[in-house]
């Protein structure tokens, strides 16, 4: 699995259509990895239609994605006020950006 597989982490490639660049391999739940897919392009679809594409496609467990994907949304939140951010301060970064919507939709289903 790779933790970090996001939409600005696949390139066009010259060897094989597709690169992933920046892996961050781990071993366990797949299901674990899906958040990533949430930052990027964000307004393209709903949290609900992306989530049921990738369930689908990879055929994972989704109560299990849903509540990884909480799990991980609050702790990039946190994670990214305790390292980057001063009070008051404002973050372009996909990954902090989105989790305020993120984390209500997965803890609501």
């Amino acid at each position: 699995m790779n933790e970090d597989l996001h939409f600005e982490n696949v390139l066009a490639g010259t060897r094989e259509p597709w690169l992933v660049i920046d892996p961050k391999p781990l071993s366990g739940d797949l299901e674990w990895g899906v958040i990533p897919l949430f930052w990027n392009r964000f307004t393209e679809s709903t949290l609900d239609e992306r989530f049921r594409m990738i369930v689908a496609s990879q055929e994972l467990d989704a109560a299990r994605a849903r509540g990884w994907t909480l799990v991980r949304a609050v702790q990039n939140w946190l994670w990214m006020i305790e390292e980057h951010l001063e009070p008051g301060e404002e973050s372009d970064d996909p990954a902090f950006v989105t989790v305020a919507e993120i984390a209500p939709w997965a803890a609501s289903r």
